[in-house]
């Protein structure tokens, strides 16, 4: 990929986020967004609306689903060894994003933003209602503004997400009794 696409997508992702932004739409769904117009540009719609089995597999692998792991393995040309070998290392990556997950929530009630987008894209290939909701909304709220938003139109929308975030935190500061009566 040339220094020029990487420019592109950075460029596209910033409208698609301030899009997103001015359209009160959830940072889970503008990532999973950014993902549609990445896949979209690369490969045409068409790879969306027919998911490859091989990336549905290998988000369930990255997710931790062991059967998943075994039976893709089984597919594969490879001695036992091999197979034991690669699963091992699968298996060794998958439980650290699951104790990971397991941890942030637990401890810090946060979500491991890779797992989520993970299951996000997962949800993605698998739910066609889902897919058909996503597709629709980026081609009839998202594809049609990105020519739309300039330097200036961003700087406003960020500009407007950031009154928006600092209005709720006092709101919640407020109700849960933090808020400094002089604010």
């Amino acid at each position: 990929m040339e220094i020029e696409e990487y420019i592109k997508y950075f460029n596209d992702t910033t409208k698609i986020y301030a899009i997103c932004s001015d359209l009160n739409i959830p940072d889970e769904k503008i990532r999973l967004l950014t993902f549609i117009h990445i896949k979209i540009c690369e490969n045409g719609l068409e790879y969306l609306e027919h998911p490859r089995i091989e990336e549905v597999q290998a988000l369930q692998i990255m997710l931790g689903d062991s059967d998943k792991i075994i039976q893709t393995l089984k597919e594969e040309n490879l001695n036992e060894e091999q197979k034991q070998s690669i699963n091992e290392s699968i298996q060794v990556l998958a439980n650290h994003l699951v104790k990971a997950d397991n941890e942030l929530s637990q401890q810090c009630g946060l979500e491991n933003r890779l797992s989520s987008e993970l299951k996000y894209r997962l949800l993605l290939f698998e739910n066609s209602k889902f897919r058909k909701e996503m597709l629709d909304l980026y081609q009839t709220q998202i594809e049609p503004k990105i020519l739309l938003y300039d330097n200036q139109k961003i700087k406003e929308a960020f500009e407007n997400y950031q009154i928006k975030t600092i209005k709720k935190e006092q709101e919640l500061k407020q109700l849960l009794g933090f808020s400094d009566p002089r604010d």
